[in-house]
């Protein structure tokens, strides 16, 4: 009984004029009341979702981030321990504008890209003769808005798809041209000192040699100057096609053949002209060879299943 007191002037304060019409002006602040909660509700649940976004994120980011310190890490690790990348022979210093041997298609384009972003890369395929369903990346070919070329040439099946050879050919406009004194300071200062160098008039020649071991040749024979020399210029397609050399190539590691084509006289010559190719002949042999004897047994596997059963 004492509510309707109270009521009737809460009636008179709002200007209703009945109870009915205070019902319905509950019935409104009820439901406005609840709208109100229900929009609160929402913005606590979007807040919710935020921060559960935010907290995959930061996983995200941490397992990134531990990756990160682990492949930094091994790079580290593979610095200091420089001597060779097991299985092939290849000394870890040896590149060329960061390319080695054995990297993936896409590392290769990483470093491609790293080095001239103007570098507009093609991918050429190739198949196994007589081997269905063999296709495999053959080379990737690269030139920049200056004219630099860089050809890489990949492993074929049954090996994985890693670089074995690469060639960078590079010519120096006119006013940019590199002195031959201080190109060849720094290819020492890269590389250290050659295993054998000939420096003609217009074409001085570089060699980093190692043995089919991976050790560097100091002090080779004429006979090994010869036929490593020869090596490093052998592409893989050539001993795909010839195993005639395979025993003479095995005894030839990681090699770096550099030719510096020069303008002028010796002592103020310039360089106009850069062909580095670095490759590695012993694996390159181990690589074909792997190959022949993939398409071989395939070949084998094709003319058995084609030949029929014997009538009985």
């Amino acid at each position: 009984m004492r509510l309707k007191p109270a009521i009737a002037i809460m009636l008179c304060i709002t200007g209703l004029s009945s109870f009915a019409s205070a019902d319905g002006f509950f019935s409104n602040l009820v439901g406005e009341l609840k709208t109100q909660i229900d929009k609160a509700s929402n913005q606590v649940d979007q807040v919710n979702d935020l921060a559960g976004r935010a907290d995959g994120q930061i996983d995200q980011t941490a397992t990134e981030l531990g990756q990160a310190e682990k492949q930094a890490r091994q790079a580290i690790e593979d610095a200091r321990n420089f001597s060779l990348i097991p299985g092939t022979g290849s000394p870890n210093s040896m590149d060329v504008i960061g390319l080695r041997l054995g990297m993936t298609a896409q590392e290769v384009k990483m470093v491609l890209q790293r080095h001239d972003v103007t570098m507009q890369i093609q991918e050429q395929y190739s198949q196994l003769p007589r081997v269905p369903n063999s296709r495999y990346l053959h080379r990737i070919s690269a030139i920049s808005a200056t004219r630099e070329q860089v050809v890489i040439e990949f492993a074929p099946p049954p090996r994985e798809s890693i670089v074995v050879r690469l060639t960078r050919t590079t010519q120096y406009a006119q006013g940019a041209r590199p002195t031959l004194t201080k190109t060849q300071q720094a290819l020492k200062q890269k590389y250290g000192t050659p295993t054998l160098e000939n420096n003609r008039r217009r074409m001085h020649v570089s060699l980093w040699l190692h043995d089919g071991r991976g050790n560097k040749i100091t002090s080779p024979s004429a006979v090994q100057a010869q036929q490593c020399t020869q090596a490093s210029r052998v592409s893989i397609d050539h001993l795909m096609i010839s195993q005639q050399q395979d025993k003479v190539l095995a005894e030839c590691g990681a090699s770096l053949d550099i030719q510096l084509g020069t303008i002028g006289s010796k002592n103020t010559g310039l360089v106009g002209s850069l062909v580095a190719t670095l490759s590695n002949p012993a694996e390159m042999v181990r690589t074909t060879q792997q190959t022949r004897a993939y398409i071989n047994k395939n070949i084998g596997v094709q003319v058995g299943n084609n030949i029929r059963a014997p009538k009985l």
